[in-house]
């Protein structure tokens, strides 16, 4: 059911999302683009929310939850964000703080802390660090809001890279939740760039690209989750 569930909602997600790139690019149209862009992340929280009818009433239906709570945050602010001038920009930075929370919850929840956490943490906070230097002088009165925004999602990929190698989670999960972390973080840089360094109308498309692909690769490791658990149930009766 997970491979079903997988072909009926990905191809729609998919084709939304190039909606959403025909409407600001061809069509230059704001709404068109702003409906497509939130269709898109619904149908990513519907995808999310179906891998509930295949794995219930488990102790695991807390890593789909954890997710779903953070899908559902960052839908409210892909409609915040187009709006991106203070207050409404602050707000969907709020937003998607949560979403980083809510990930990092159930990162943390299904994994350890282990001595390669060291490398990597080194690795990721030195580039969080880099990455607020570079923007820090254009920020003005976003400062701090972004300053706690970088240290939240730094954070999160950080956590997010340690379902690779530990935890109870599958090596297919860690490879889809690293992946779709390290895609969401490179996302929202060139979010940064084009909003404090340079407008570059291109970006939009690596943007959403990016942040779509991030995003759907997180989710989908619920479904690896769900059938490998379910399958060795089986095998076991």
């Amino acid at each position: 059911m997970g491979i079903l569930f997988q072909i009926i909602f990905i191809p729609p997600i998919c084709i939304s999302c190039a909606l959403a790139f025909f409407a600001y690019y061809i069509l230059k149209n704001k709404i068109v683009y702003a409906v497509f862009k939130g269709l898109t992340t619904l149908l990513v929280i519907v995808f999310c929310a179906a891998s509930f009818f295949i794995y219930k009433n488990n102790g695991f239906t807390l890593f789909i939850t954890l997710l779903l709570t953070g899908i559902v945050f960052s839908l409210a602010g892909d409609i915040i964000i187009l709006g991106r001038k203070n207050p409404y920009f602050i707000t969907a930075l709020i937003c998607f703080v949560c979403t980083h929370i809510a990930y990092t919850l159930c990162f943390i929840t299904y994994t350890h802390f282990s001595f390669i956490d060291i490398g990597t943490g080194i690795i990721i906070w030195l580039l969080g660090l880099y990455l607020y230097k570079y923007f820090y002088p254009r920020l003005k009165k976003l400062k701090i809001p972004v300053a706690i925004y970088i240290i939240v999602i730094t954070f999160m990929v950080w956590r997010a890279l340690s379902t690779l190698y530990s935890g109870r989670l599958s090596i297919i999960q860690g490879i889809f939740i690293a992946t779709g972390s390290i895609l969401f973080y490179i996302s929202d840089i060139t979010i940064g760039i084009n909003m404090f360094i340079k407008s570059i109308k291109k970006f939009v498309l690596i943007n959403l690209s990016l942040y779509y692909l991030g995003q759907l690769f997180i989710i989908l490791s619920c479904y690896y989750f769900i059938v490998q658990e379910f399958r060795f149930f089986t095998i076991k009766r």
